[in-house]
């Protein structure tokens, strides 16, 4: 069952333009749980590209920070 996980983990990270170990440590340790859900629900969202945008940000927020160094 876990290939399915791997699928979604995939398919997101791709919407989000980012490698999955990139998206997977995001999602995992930096955001919160409300923020995680959030963001791969909208993803999955056709016809509501102002909330897949908000998700890009918020995702956003933290892969800048991590290459930031903070």
């Amino acid at each position: 069952m876990a290939g399915i996980f791997d699928l979604v983990d995939s398919m997101v990270a791709q919407e989000l333009g980012v490698d999955e170990k990139t998206y997977i440590q995001v999602i995992e340790h930096e955001c919160t749980y409300w923020e995680a859900q959030f963001i791969i629900g909208a993803m999955f969202e056709e016809g509501n590209d102002a909330r897949k945008e908000r998700a890009r940000t918020i995702f956003n927020q933290y892969v800048d920070k991590k290459d930031k160094g903070s």
